[in-house]
């Protein structure tokens, strides 16, 4: 793949509470979110990513997983242009969770 399709990725240190990562910018083509945490296997997670827009931000894609490390990935969508952020939820706190729009 070029380096164009991989839209951003960036890694986080856990708190334990809802996370908001910065939002980053996305060109129109299909792609998708992968996330994953580093932890004990045992752990669920919710990832999230929407597009920043006027009024209400709208759902884009999500993920429910384990943090086993692994990364897990939604479906390839149709992206349009614009900003995009991911908000996880995860209970754990210090565990280092990644993830991008590719």
């Amino acid at each position: 793949m070029s380096g164009e399709a991989f839209a951003w990725q960036s890694t986080w240190k856990t708190t334990g509470k809802t996370q908001i990562t910065k939002a980053h910018s996305v060109k129109k083509g299909k792609h998708f979110l992968h996330f994953g945490i580093y932890g004990n296997g045992r752990t669920a997670f919710t990832a999230k990513a929407y597009k920043r827009v006027k009024g209400k931000d709208p759902l884009i894609q999500t993920i429910k997983g384990k943090d086993n490390g692994a990364s897990w990935m939604a479906d390839w969508k149709k992206y349009g242009k614009g900003d995009y952020y991911v908000v996880f939820n995860y209970k754990l706190k210090n565990k280092k969770a990644f993830g991008r729009i590719q």
